[in-house]
């Protein structure tokens, strides 16, 4: 909950942060953006053909799985 609001984040890193904090379903957690870094991506055409690569911008994120503790 984000000032009593709950909130929705997308990371292509949450899968791995949620497994080494071992998250379930329901669990609080807290997120903690770290800052950002560049990294090189496929770049695909409308047809999904990779022709080179493109550099974007990915966050860093720390988590921490507060479970029951912050309800």
């Amino acid at each position: 909950l984000n000032k009593g609001v709950e909130k929705t984040y997308w990371g292509a890193d949450f899968g791995d942060l949620c497994s080494r904090e071992s998250v379930k379903a329901g669990d609080l957690v807290r997120l903690k953006k770290l800052g950002q870094k560049e990294v090189k991506i496929p770049a695909l055409d409308k047809n999904g053909v990779q022709h080179g690569w493109k550099t974007v911008h990915r966050n860093e994120w720390q988590l921490e799985n507060l479970g029951v503790k912050g309800v």
